[in-house]
């Protein structure tokens, strides 16, 4: 009750914010505003009813990017450089120095700046996957058998220009070797059968949606690429249909849960920063998943991890817990703008966007099973 009644806040602020930046005045005083007609606010209003009726539909996700733009620190930047420079050429007829305009150029600088720090994009982001670090210090230690791990691959490979049937690895490719690394762990532990690897891609945005020989299924080609790393095929099965967390979790719930191929608790690779809402969109749909991340942004190459050891006494019994977390030390480079700290911080944003996109739709569960706490040693 609590959730749907906040989905109905935010829907109702949404859909306020977006009047009072088109609309001005109010009752029969109401107009459009001079830099917007009336048809942009039918355009956003199609949008928004469009992205819940078929969100993975090509215009609306174009159309989509294009919305949240200036969510995103270079989006906005863009956005107050354009108006500050238009303040600044209005006012120069006149001889007047804008202020206006020079406030929103700054406010571009320090968005900029800010978000491309790389001391603020390793917080960010550490704040974001600190469940998932959680999560990938249980899986070296987990011993609970399941009956299959899904991977859920989108963008986890780019195509090659020089040889267009081959896969490219690209900075979120480790997620196919975790997936290799907890099927290698469920054959070591005492099973009765081998594991199933649930390779679930879809077609690429901005390709044809038709399968042919010149253009297979991303599934395919990632299942072949792990294939080669020693799984055998009949392991694997593959997911041809999923574009998004949500669209893959409904097609794995449709063809393999509900037929009975796999159980409702699996193994759930994808990167570390959309884990938790990964983990939440197929709670929704009925199956427990346990994390199991890759691709940490908050541990990047030049990071110094710290190990911490607690001791706990209960009675005669000496409890001894390791724990590792990022504790990246800070440097005089962190604290210098780098293209690759505001790539940081707009994943990062963008996948708080995409969460409240998700809560909206109703498609998130309020909680998820808690990952245990690793205990190494104990009595």
């Amino acid at each position: 009750m609590f959730s749907t009644l906040t989905q109905i806040m935010l829907i109702v602020l949404i859909g306020v914010i977006v009047w009072q930046a088109l609309v001005k005045g109010t009752g029969k005083d109401a107009k459009p505003r001079d830099y917007l007609a009336w048809f942009g606010l039918i355009l956003i209003l199609l949008f928004l009813i469009l992205s819940f009726i078929t969100p993975n539909t090509p215009a609306v996700t174009t159309f989509g990017s294009i919305l949240t733009f200036p969510l995103k620190p270079l989006g906005l930047a863009i956005l107050l450089l354009f108006f500050g420079l238009g303040e600044i050429k209005k006012r120069e007829k006149e001889r007047i120095i804008s202020s206006k305009g020079i406030n929103q150029i700054w406010a571009a600088f320090l968005i900029l700046t800010i978000f491309s720090l790389p001391l603020v994009a390793n917080l960010l982001a550490q704040r974001t996957q600190q469940d998932a670090i959680v999560g990938y210090q249980a899986a070296l230690k987990r011993k609970e058998t399941v009956g299959a791990i899904v991977l859920l691959a989108h963008s986890a490979t780019q195509l090659s220009l020089l040889a267009p049937n081959q896969l490219q690895l690209n900075d979120q490719s480790d997620r196919i070797l975790q997936t290799i690394r907890e099927y290698e762990r469920q054959l070591y532990l005492d099973r009765e059968d081998s594991p199933k690897i649930i390779v679930s891609a879809g077609p690429k945005a901005g390709f044809e949606s038709t399968y042919s020989k010149s253009n297979p299924p991303e599934a395919d080609k990632i299942a072949g690429t792990i294939e080669s790393l020693g799984v055998p095929s009949e392991d694997i099965l593959r997911e041809r249909t999923g574009v998004d967390i949500r669209s893959s979790a409904e097609a794995i719930k449709k063809q393999f849960v509900d037929s009975r191929k796999i159980s409702n608790r699996v193994i759930l690779v994808t990167s570390a920063l959309n884990m938790q809402r990964a983990r939440q969109t197929f709670a929704q749909l009925g199956i427990d998943t346990i994390p199991s991340p890759a691709g940490f942004y908050s541990l990047q190459a030049d990071s110094t991890p710290k190990v911490q050891v607690k001791t706990s006494q209960k009675g005669a019994c000496d409890t001894l817990s390791i724990s590792v977390r990022n504790a990246r030390k800070t440097r005089i480079s962190d604290l210098i703008p780098s293209p690759e700290g505001l790539l940081i911080s707009t994943r990062v944003i963008n996948e708080f966007w995409t969460s409240v996109y998700y809560f909206l739709r109703g498609w998130l569960a309020p909680t998820v099973q808690p990952v245990p706490q690793l205990k190494d040693i104990g009595c």
